[in-house]
């Protein structure tokens, strides 16, 4: 939403003071120690913007209170796993050589908004001192939350969340889901399921010596399956909930939620292995609007949220020319999970096409977890029957060398290669 968008849905400003009031009366604990993940678009239109949120925040805790955010910078991390996108092999060595050592003060955070970005460099806040993991954290237990962050495992056992687990601190989602729960990852740390592993990462460090690539383990992480998970943790009616100005807000104690989510995981992953897929095609519709701009955010990190999701909702305001499903697959209590999507178009003329119009698959994004389980191939059929009816015998995509295994994906799916662009055609009957 456009700041001028946000004036127009307010009826009234949401200010340090009103937002301070309305997290204590949501049970935001004076004197009591809070890990927050925060959206400031989805207050509405705010008075002094992230900083306002932020000191809301702080006198909600009161002086006695500690804050604590997430402070990522997974930028600085090993090139062979990126994907989104990833880079060429030729290049990796320049950026294991090259890429900034990380600096508590100086490194920024990534992908996580501008109240996490400016909360790391107000006055007093500290921050772990993990290069890829770190954390966040003002009040009187700010040291004793972030120190000896692991270099292994890093939201493990030696992490800032085992530290808030100890102090039973509260979450709070506000504006958020619980995809962002950070602190569903301590609870994988402490589930079990067949096909957990850990990854070899690295990333890069200063020290009195000088700067140094250094090499850690860390665990196979996924998300896709905390929206779920935090679907069943609410069910069981431990989560407060409440409006703080225009954002859902959720509070509840993370030692309820991460001893709830490793019972959830070790029995729900488990399952979930031992059985194939069954998938559900759903079309995306504008009550789905925020779960598809966070999903498209993970296909195109480069963009901005903001400007993905208004691209998001304008594509659907054109349903004669523009379609989006998502691949679900779930059971009935829980409700479907969302493994990936298609994003379509109607192209009157496309390069290579020969002049005709075709459909055309403007992005399509499997959840790492469900990769190798025939997601793509569901979507692209679902692709191939909106371009019949749509009355076109092409459908089209594109791709770029950039993105391992995307060519040998669109030849297995049954496109051929057209020399134009990278693009990749396939012929429907």
């Amino acid at each position: 939403m456009s700041e001028g968008d946000a004036v127009l849905a307010a009826t009234a400003p949401a200010t340090r003071a009103s937002l301070a009031a309305e997290l204590a009366a949501l049970g935001v604990p004076r004197g009591g120690v809070l890990i927050a993940h925060l959206s400031l678009s989805a207050l509405g239109w705010t008075a002094g913007g992230a900083l306002a949120l932020l000191d809301a925040l702080g006198d909600a805790l009161g002086p006695e209170g500690t804050l604590v955010l997430p402070a990522f910078s997974s930028d600085l991390s090993e090139p062979s796993r990126w994907q989104a996108p990833p880079v060429p092999e030729a290049w990796w060595e320049t950026i294991r050589a090259e890429l900034p050592a990380f600096d508590p003060a100086r490194t920024p955070t990534r992908g996580l908004g501008r109240a996490p970005e400016l909360f790391r460099t107000l006055p007093g806040v500290q921050r772990s001192t993990h290069p890829t993991s770190s954390f966040a954290a003002r009040g009187p237990l700010a040291a004793e939350l972030l120190g000896g962050h692991s270099l292994d495992l890093p939201l493990g056992e030696g992490s800032p969340l085992a530290r808030l687990y100890e102090r039973d601190a509260r979450v709070l989602l506000l504006g958020v889901g619980h995809e962002r729960n950070t602190s569903l990852h301590l609870a994988e740390h402490r589930a079990s399921w067949p096909a957990k592993r850990t990854l070899r990462q690295g990333a890069p460090v200063r020290e009195p010596s000088g700067r140094r690539w250094v090499e850690f383990d860390e665990l196979d992480v996924r998300d896709d399956d905390f929206p779920a998970c935090g679907r069943a943790f609410a069910a069981s009616g431990a989560e407060r909930s409440g409006r703080v100005a225009r954002a859902e807000a959720r509070l509840f104690r993370q030692r309820e939620l991460v001893d709830f989510a490793a019972a959830w995981f070790s029995e729900q992953r488990s399952r979930a292995q031992s059985a194939p897929l069954e998938l559900e095609l759903r079309p995306v519709g504008p009550a789905e609007l925020e779960r598809w701009a966070e999903l498209r955010h993970r296909l195109w990190p480069q963009g901005e949220p903001s400007e993905l999701r208004a691209e998001a909702e304008q594509l659907l305001s054109e349903p004669a020319r523009a379609q989006a499903y998502f691949a679900c697959a779930g059971d009935e209590a829980l409700g479907p999970q969302v493994l990936g999507f298609v994003e379509l178009t109607r192209r009157e003329r496309a390069p290579g096409s020969g002049g005709q119009p075709v459909g055309y698959v403007e992005g399509w994004y499997v959840e790492p977890s469900a990769r190798g389980q025939g997601v793509g191939r569901f979507l692209i059929a679902a692709a191939r029957e909106w371009t019949r009816a749509q009355g076109l015998r092409l459908l089209a995509s594109d791709t770029t060398p950039r993105y391992r295994g995307s060519r040998a994906a669109h030849l297995a799916l049954g496109f051929r290669e057209v020399r134009v662009e990278h693009r990749f055609l396939c012929e429907l009957a």
